[in-house]
């Protein structure tokens, strides 16, 4: 099956853009904790990447010329580097969450044992 090379060019353009896409919502699940989400996101980004390169492939025995070819394989390597950016805000982001709910747990657990330590917590009042 023929494809025009614009239709070609356009076809990678567009999966690149679902990648993109994907990436953001990735970073997105991340920092709301959905691992199952993450998962599922980045599988569907690694795949919309893995059919640009396909067709780029295809498309180099056809009738695309060279600096397009280059410019769509700059194009996967933009949209891989951008989603690579993204998760790296993101886990420092959820990184940063995790640490103040750490941070606020231990200073609950900490007030929480000196009322139960001191001699106001043991005092029963008799009415």
């Amino acid at each position: 099956m023929r494809h025009d090379p614009v239709d070609q060019e356009l076809l990678v353009l567009d999966l690149l853009a679902r990648a993109d896409a994907l990436a953001l919502e990735a970073a997105i699940a991340m920092e709301h904790g959905d691992d199952d989400r993450l998962t599922d996101l980045l599988d569907d980004r690694e795949l919309a990447i893995d059919a640009a390169n396909v067709a780029v492939r295809a498309a180099a025995t056809g009738a695309l010329t060279t600096a397009v070819i280059t410019r769509l394989t700059d194009a996967i390597r933009t949209t891989i580097a951008s989603g690579d950016m993204l998760h790296s805000r993101a886990l420092r982001s959820r990184n940063e969450v995790v640490a103040e709910l750490a941070a606020l747990e231990a200073r609950q657990q900490a007030s929480q044992e000196y009322r139960l330590d001191t001699p106001h917590g043991t005092i029963n009042v008799v009415l």
